[in-house]
């Protein structure tokens, strides 16, 4: 288990990758509702602090978030009450970082207040899933700049 817990009742979990693309190509595979449905799961962005992000998982299985933070093409950031009865809000931060030979390094990072390890299962269950995720993020993009 890999989450990290602050003085401050702060838990998080922190997962990166790094994929092919410009700054601003990435942004628009992980900030945009095409982008995001291409290589996640259905998604309306509203492409703006305060906007609505709505995230398809299946049938009456909707994730709602607020983003918070919205500064394209390098981070954004959102928060949902979706974690369960009682459950902390999720704080999500995305940051997209430019590296060499034209690629960038993608981090997300989840993170709740909780005073306890209540959560902490969740959280680590979100950590494990996406490497998976980040496969079809980097391939989604691989075809991107194959066909540009």
């Amino acid at each position: 288990m890999s989450v990290k817990i602050e003085a401050s009742g702060r838990r998080s979990i922190q997962v990166q990758v790094e994929v092919p693309g410009s700054p601003e190509q990435v942004w628009q595979a992980i900030a945009t509702g095409p982008g995001v449905s291409a290589w996640f799961v259905p998604t309306e962005i509203e492409e703006r602090e305060g906007g609505a992000i709505v995230s398809h998982f299946g049938p009456g299985m909707e994730s709602r978030a607020t983003a918070t933070a919205w500064e394209p093409p390098h981070r954004f950031a959102a928060e949902s009450a979706d974690l369960g009865p009682k459950a902390p809000p999720l704080a999500t931060e995305w940051t997209v970082e430019a590296s060499s030979g034209g690629s960038c390094v993608v981090r997300v990072e989840h993170s709740v207040f909780a005073s306890s390890a209540d959560w902490d299962d969740q959280l680590t269950s979100i950590e494990s899933g996406w490497p998976k995720f980040f496969r079809e993020l980097r391939s989604y993009l691989s075809r991107r700049a194959t066909s540009a």
